[in-house]
């Protein structure tokens, strides 16, 4: 089967390309009288949608993590790539992501660390924690961070890094992208976030 995304040269063509395919099989964005058959399709296509934006995601990032590589190889240094198995990282990102985005969250890959974000962050925490590698690894509460629906998955790659750093510093240290974009009014979701606990039980 095709991806409908292998024609996509950059995350945010991925990005974009994804949002309006999500966009147009939406229950909300038909007529009332066909939300039950629009309902349906959602139910069935969606997590198809998600299954093939993840591989691109997945092979996104492996392809970033090499350039870097190279890039820094080329000034005598190494990265976190020398110390990973990209392939191996390329599959559990595959399947990692591909369960992130089935729960509507925002996805976000800082470094090789998957992060998720959002108000929808609070209402899935449970089955965010449920969300592992091959290897066992799962997500991880940020309490620490100043963005408080902030959830992250190290998949087995050590970060060199110490201390209480905010998310966006974090960011500049080690390269982001956001392959998710906002699905509300953003003055609604900071609205939603700002109303999420202070405190949350990981």
């Amino acid at each position: 089967m095709n991806n409908r995304f292998e024609n996509c040269n950059s995350q945010e063509e991925a990005r974009t390309l994804y949002s309006q395919l999500v966009m147009g099989m939406h229950p909300d964005r038909h007529p009332a009288e066909e939300a039950a058959k629009w309902t349906e399709i959602f139910k069935v296509e969606f997590p198809k949608l998600n299954r093939e934006f993840a591989d691109f995601v997945a092979g996104h990032v492996r392809k970033q993590q090499r350039q870097r590589q190279e890039e820094a190889h080329a000034d005598g240094r190494k990265t976190a790539a020398d110390y990973n198995d990209l392939d191996s990282l390329y599959d559990e990102w595959k399947k990692v992501i591909e369960a992130c985005l089935n729960l509507g969250v925002n996805v976000e890959l800082i470094g090789m660390w998957i992060w998720v974000t959002g108000p929808k962050t609070y209402e899935n925490r449970e089955a965010i924690k449920e969300i592992k590698d091959a290897n066992g690894h799962g997500f991880k509460y940020a309490k620490k961070k100043d963005d408080r629906t902030a959830w992250f998955n190290d998949m087995g790659v050590k970060s060199f890094s110490r201390g209480g750093y905010a998310l966006d510093d974090i960011r500049g240290m080690h390269g982001s992208t956001k392959y998710t974009k906002r699905t509300n009014n953003r003055k609604e979701e900071e609205a939603e976030a700002a109303a999420i606990p202070a405190t949350v039980t990981a």
